[in-house]
């Protein structure tokens, strides 16, 4: 005769196989689940990652035309001349460039400002072509045969990057000072905009600033470049009160295409 304990022995052998099983199952299953909800989390996360491409938006017919005001000082006169014109950037095709990815021809137009007749009577004229290659992770704008990196992605307030990254003028640091912001430019209200500092430089005797602004789903709304010089120092009073030599370059964004 069989002993008791041996049915019982065999019962439980067989209750812990179960057991071992349905946990190996429940445990592969739980894994699995979470794994899976896991990587769907990341996907979510990837996609409502805000880069803020649309702040350079890129479509070949785009356009926006600028009223440009633009102050030099007489080297030994002192004296101010003013220039004043309207320049109108239009992207007109799509190409393949060297590095076998897509750039865009931007064509350049510019129409002189005359007291006797308003704008919309003045012709354009072809001022030069320059290009934009968008990349994954910026923006690079060809101007005048010089590439300089104008955005990074994802726009971050107090990001930095080398905006001669990609050209042999040295390195240069540029920096989003704020982003997402409303800001009210030559009498347009814009609800979300940006500024990049590209440089800035005060003494006694000097004063440098470059700057440009770019507004969502519209582009550069605002470009600033202040090159002054005066060797005149009177205290408390800034170079740019009492400029003797340089120029004052100002770009304002009138009209886009909607």
């Amino acid at each position: 005769m069989e002993k008791p304990w041996k049915y019982n022995f065999k019962f439980l052998f067989t209750l812990l196989n179960i057991k071992k099983t349905r946990f190996l199952f429940y445990s592969l299953l739980v894994g699995n689940v979470l794994l899976f909800l896991n990587c769907k989390k990341n996907s979510l996360d990837t996609t409502t990652i805000d880069f803020g491409k649309d702040y350079f938006p890129i479509k070949v017919g785009y356009y926006i035309i600028y009223e440009v005001d633009s102050t030099a000082y007489d080297e030994l006169t002192h004296q101010a001349k003013n220039y004043q014109y309207q320049l109108k950037e239009i992207i007109t095709e799509a190409f393949a460039n060297d590095e076998n990815t897509t750039s865009y021809r931007l064509e350049r137009y510019i129409r002189y400002y005359d007291s006797t007749k308003s704008y919309d009577q003045i012709p354009w004229q072809i001022k030069d072509v320059w290009s934009i290659t968008p990349y994954s992770n910026n923006i690079v704008k060809v101007e005048e045969n010089i590439p300089f990196v104008k955005l990074i992605f994802p726009v971050k307030t107090n990001a930095q990057w080398n905006g001669n990254a990609k050209n042999t003028l040295g390195t240069q640091t540029y920096k989003y000072e704020y982003v997402n912001t409303p800001e009210t430019i030559n009498n347009i209200y814009f609800s979300q905009t940006l500024k990049v500092q590209q440089y800035q430089y005060r003494s006694l005797i000097q004063y440098q600033n470059e700057v440009e602004k770019y507004a969502r789903n519209v582009g550069m709304v605002y470009k600033e470049i202040i090159y002054l010089e005066s060797q005149t120092i009177i205290p408390g009073v800034p170079v740019e009160n009492r400029p003797e030599k340089g120029f004052i370059y100002k770009m304002k964004i009138v009209d886009w295409k909607k």
